[in-house]
């Protein structure tokens, strides 16, 4: 995954924060990128 320069400043913020580890913020992407690939199946098999 390339991190757009959003996702470079939330990461900073982030971790500026203490909210969350590089770790746990590329699980969270992962999850998403999965779930959104998931949706578009649903949506171009029609279900």
């Amino acid at each position: 995954m390339i991190p757009t320069d959003r996702t470079r400043e939330e990461r900073r913020e982030w971790r500026l924060a203490g909210d969350a580890t590089d770790h746990v913020i590329d699980r969270a992407c992962l999850a998403l990128a999965l779930a959104g690939a998931a949706e578009n199946h649903r949506r171009a098999e029609g279900l």
